[in-house]
């Protein structure tokens, strides 16, 4: 059972990557969806799955491997798929989306707008999945921004 969480809960081992695991982990998710072109409803099965089983593998996580463990990345997982919902990444031109979802949520996970830093705070499993989830949501609220902004995106 330890084994099977620490896979999940590091997203097939992604986190255990020697450095920048969160930013290697969402790289490897962003060009994975860029080749699979997973459609709408693809991507909020994942987020509900994922939303379902991301705070108990993050608590299983931080109690085999100590408090916020950096090879946890099953909260990037549920993060960086917020601002993708809605969008079909198999249609031309997706790969903006993928590329911009990206650096954005890695800006807004990094950053920890309010009330991201006061998140982290919750305990367990709730406080690594909240702050990321947060800036999924952040994300989303940019790509919007610049859908209307920008026609081309």
């Amino acid at each position: 059972m330890n084994r099977l969480s620490l896979f999940l809960g590091s997203v097939a081992g992604t986190g255990f990557f020697p450095f920048a695991p969160a930013t290697f982990t969402t790289l490897l998710l962003a060009l994975l969806f860029a080749w699979w072109g997973p459609g709408p409803v693809a991507l909020g099965v994942m987020l509900g799955v994922g939303l379902l089983v991301s705070v108990p593998l993050a608590t299983r996580m931080e109690r085999l491997l100590g408090e916020d463990p950096s090879a946890c990345t099953v909260d990037e997982f549920v993060g960086y798929l917020i601002p993708l919902q809605g969008r079909d990444l198999s249609a031309p031109g997706s790969w903006k989306l993928l590329v911009a979802a990206f650096f954005l949520f890695r800006f807004f996970d990094i950053l920890k707008i309010w009330p991201g830093r006061r998140l982290e705070h919750l305990p367990e499993g709730w406080g690594i999945v909240a702050d990321d989830t947060l800036a999924g949501l952040y994300s989303l609220g940019a790509v919007l921004l610049l859908s209307l902004w920008l026609p081309w995106f």
